[in-house]
């Protein structure tokens, strides 16, 4: 049982780490996205 919950004690530590890895891609590439169209309006206006 102790090797059961181990393992899934480290599932579950993956999966948190790769959501927050994910949510931290997607959270930097809607900055960017976000920072280059201020830029751009700025620029064209």
């Amino acid at each position: 049982m102790a090797i059961d919950s181990s393992n899934s004690e480290a599932r579950f530590h993956a999966l948190v780490l790769y959501t927050v890895f994910s949510f931290s891609d997607y959270l930097f590439i809607f900055i960017k996205t976000f920072s280059s169209t201020s830029i751009f309006n700025q620029t064209s206006h």
